[in-house]
């Protein structure tokens, strides 16, 4: 579920004109063999590599890449998932130098002092082959206090305030408690957020994560309370 932190919006993207198809790009040829054949190769794949300018996380050339979603608009639709690359200030700024649209934080609770990771907690994935594809990890939710994201988001979004940055925030079955972490997080300048009810991982001992997703009448009931909190 994500909420504009700001106002109630549909959602809506970018979508290609009905009807419209891209044309292939043109071909030139390459030197000859001396047999009579030759080697084509699309006539901007020299270019496919190059560095493209950005400003704010829009392209100076070329298409214009922004999307507006559910009233939020990004300068490019390439967002970080909540998650490792979410964790603190300093790998969600290098997110926004690097020209991303926008970034989702790791997911949030009141009480990080609850949050206890194990370690490892991360392994690879291979192919039949042996070659690493991916990684597949059992890390928890933000274990940093929620006081110091608070100020990260804050200080994030005054230095990127063209950049959509959104929190990613889980609670227990407290309405209180889901009052609580969504106006803070709004008070630090957010632009929308998360609700994590899908982490299998997400300490379902406290009802969280996946285990309140899966519950249709208390899903219902959380729904409800995030609602009234955010419009």
């Amino acid at each position: 579920m994500l909420l504009n932190a700001h106002r109630p919006h549909a959602a809506a993207a970018a979508r290609p004109p009905a009807g419209r198809r891209r044309p292939p790009p043109p071909v030139r040829a390459a030197a000859g063999n001396g047999n009579g054949a030759a080697k084509v190769a699309p006539a901007s794949s020299a270019h496919l590599d190059a560095p493209v300018a950005l400003s704010g996380g829009a392209p100076l050339s070329g298409p214009d890449l922004s999307v507006v979603v559910n009233g939020l608009r990004l300068p490019n639709p390439f967002v970080i998932g909540s998650g490792p690359p979410g964790t603190n200030y300093q790998v969600m700024k290098r997110a926004f130098d690097d020209g991303w649209g926008g970034v989702i934080c790791k997911t949030l609770s009141l009480d990080a002092g609850k949050v206890v990771n194990v370690t490892p907690r991360y392994a690879k994935l291979r192919d039949s082959a042996g070659a690493v594809f991916g990684w597949e990890n059992v890390e928890l939710i933000s274990d940093r206090p929620f006081a110091t994201m608070l100020d990260e988001l804050r200080r994030l979004k005054q230095q990127y305030p063209d950049r959509v940055l959104i929190a990613s925030v889980m609670e227990e079955c407290n309405r209180g408690a889901w009052e609580e972490i969504l106006g803070r997080c709004a008070e630090a300048g957010v632009d929308g957020f998360e609700i994590n009810f899908s982490c299998p991982h997400g300490m379902p001992e406290r009802r969280m994560g996946m285990a309140m997703g899966q519950d249709p009448e208390l899903l219902a009931e959380v729904g409800a309370w995030i609602r009234g909190a955010t419009t």
